[in-house]
């Protein structure tokens, strides 16, 4: 009887960041995109900047020879984290994401609590931290 072999981990690896770097939008991204694959199970982590960019890679990492599993629930995207955090914003206040950090800038109304806002977005998926820049 022959047994199958498991691709190695670091060909999978491979396609991967080949498939990042292939895709223009996602390689200017590359740096944010964290690859582990152990025993043929992938987890990508990080951010990219739009929801187009995760969706790409949520379709094609799953297909590449040798993906047993593929975890992608720490891969967000910035463009969603921005649009979430507006959403919890008084008017006045606006949002930029880089790399997870919610960056507000504008003009915080009188009576709002900063404090309050902040840890409300801190609470959203993918947020690392939140910078104002009052």
């Amino acid at each position: 009887p022959t047994t199958a072999h498991a691709r190695p981990d670091i060909d999978i690896e491979n396609d991967i960041y080949d498939l990042i770097m292939t895709y223009p939008p996602t390689a200017s991204d590359r740096r944010q995109i964290h690859i582990r694959v152990q025993g043929g199970a992938v987890t990508l982590s990080g951010h990219v900047k739009t929801p187009i960019n995760r969706r790409y890679l949520l379709n094609k990492v799953p297909q590449l020879s040798g993906v047993t599993h593929f975890d992608s629930s720490r891969l967000f995207d910035e463009e969603t984290i921005r649009i979430d955090s507006g959403r919890a914003l008084p008017i006045g206040v606006l949002v930029n994401v880089r790399m997870g950090t919610v960056i507000l800038t504008g003009t915080l109304p009188e009576g709002v609590d900063l404090e309050a806002v902040a840890t409300t977005i801190n609470r959203l998926p993918g947020v690392e931290r939140v910078v104002a820049q009052f």
